[in-house]
């Protein structure tokens, strides 16, 4: 872990996005993964100290640095302006000559002032924001109280959420402390409000949805109706096509049957009209010259 002696823990860190599962999580004070149960406790980061980016001491940053005119490198401690000549440099303090960068928490300076700076915060913990809790690293702890944290003793005040988190509040020093066994249960009027503004929405939505479903019904019985009368009419019209063409059958027929009526009839009188002249005409002039023509 940054911050700590070695940097390096046996502990697991996960990251909790829902607040309800993080306190049920901390309040069971237990975790079971893969059939083994493992101990929860609250991750509290170590402190980090602020540190210039110019000198490499803390207590400032480097826009208001007064200790160099030059950003000085944390490793060799010489002028880092070319700053590709100094990516592979000798480590060595430049505050202390130990074999380590000038910001590391193994310096001396770093360190007595990172203790300083602890020391102060115990001696007026107020100075902390509400309800924040920092983490002593092991190095700094007084062996007498074991104390492990520093909290302010300031009140939160946030309206009507400040009972949710004095209900999850409880001192890490004292290793049998644990938050509320269910602070999810406690409601406010806030809470209550934004529970019935839901309800209200989703019956409205119910409602809504609702209304759509009989509306969606009755246009569907709109379009069958309107399906079944094009069908109904279709059906008649193919009678009403099926009528006519038999008719013009019909008609067509005794057409042909009046058409071969009359011309035999007007042949037959043409024929006997013109034999009746053909003879005359023969008599008339006494010749027999015609009737091998009328034969």
């Amino acid at each position: 872990m940054h911050g700590t002696k070695s940097e390096y823990t046996r502990h697991v860190k996960i990251e909790m996005l829902n607040r309800r599962e993080y306190e049920s999580l901390l309040n069971s004070g237990k975790v079971n993964l893969m059939d083994d149960s493992y101990e929860v406790n609250e991750f509290l980061p170590a402190p980090k100290v602020l540190i210039c980016g110019r000198c490499n001491r803390p207590g400032h940053t480097k826009k208001y640095c007064q200790s160099s005119a030059f950003d000085i490198c944390r490793r060799c401690g010489g002028d880092r302006t070319n700053i590709q000549a100094h990516k592979s440099c000798i480590v060595k303090c430049h505050h202390c000559g130990g074999e380590h960068e000038a910001t590391s928490y193994k310096c001396p300076l770093i360190s007595d002032f990172r203790r300083e700076l602890i020391k102060q915060l115990k001696n007026h913990p107020e100075r902390l924001p509400p309800q924040v809790q920092l983490f002593i690293p092991s190095d700094y702890r007084n062996k007498k109280d074991g104390a492990r944290t520093i909290f302010s003793s300031r009140q939160y005040d946030s309206g009507p959420y400040q009972k949710s988190v004095n209900q999850n509040y409880y001192d890490r020093n004292d290793s049998q402390a644990r938050p509320s066994v269910a602070p999810a249960i406690t409601t406010d009027t806030t809470s209550a409000s934004i529970q019935s503004e839901l309800n209200e929405k989703i019956k409205s939505l119910a409602k809504r949805l609702e209304d759509v479903e009989k509306s969606h019904a009755a246009e569907k019985e709109i379009i069958n109706l309107k399906y079944k009368s094009h069908i109904a009419a279709i059906n008649q019209a193919w009678l009403l096509m099926e009528q006519g063409y038999e008719i013009q059958r019909k008609m067509i027929s005794k057409t042909n049957v009046a058409v071969s009526e009359i011309m035999f009839d007007t042949g037959l009188l043409v024929t006997e009209d013109i034999y009746t002249t053909v003879k005359n005409i023969k008599t008339a002039l006494g010749s027999t010259e015609f009737d091998q023509t009328i034969q």
